[in-house]
Formats: C-alpha cells, structure tokens, sequence
C-alpha cells in the first residue's frame, strides 16, 4: 500500500494543497482504470508543522515515510509512479 498524506494545515492549503489533492485523485482513479492492483490511501492530515520554521517549505506531502518539502503535484505523482512499479 501506498500511503499519500497532503497537509491540510493553512499554509499549505493557501500554496496549492487543495488542487494538489484534486490532481492525485485523477492519478489514483486513472491507475485504477487501467487495472493496476496497488493500493493507494490519498488524504489529507492536520498541519505537519513544517511552516512554524520556514513557511516557504509548504505544500508538505508525506509518501509513506518520506516527507517532501515544496512539494509539486508532478514532483508528487512521480514519486507515486515510482512506487506503483
């Protein structure tokens, strides 16, 4: 299983979680489609608390355990692409 967790916290969602989020889901529901067996959580969680420190670290998106800081939605679906394999 793939475990994809947006950050919901303001900053975040003010620097393009939300349509990060959107863009996922068409990834997610396309993978489907196309027959491929992978499980994929895709949600949001409160404020990692990345930007307390610096927020232009925002969008923060972990990937299973790994935290992407600045996180691009084709940066994000790359990474999910490469797990899918």
């Amino acid at each position: 299983m793939i475990n994809v967790e947006i950050c919901a916290g303001s900053q975040c969602m003010m620097n393009g979680a939300s349509s990060m989020h959107e863009m996922l889901e068409e990834l997610v529901e396309d993978l489907r489609e196309q027959g491929n067996d992978v499980e994929i959580k895709l949600g949001f969680t409160k404020c990692m608390k990345f930007c307390k420190t610096d927020s232009s670290q925002t969008p923060v998106v972990k990937i299973n355990d790994e935290i992407i800081k600045r996180a691009s939605a084709p940066e994000v679906m790359e990474k999910i692409m490469e797990l899918v394999k």
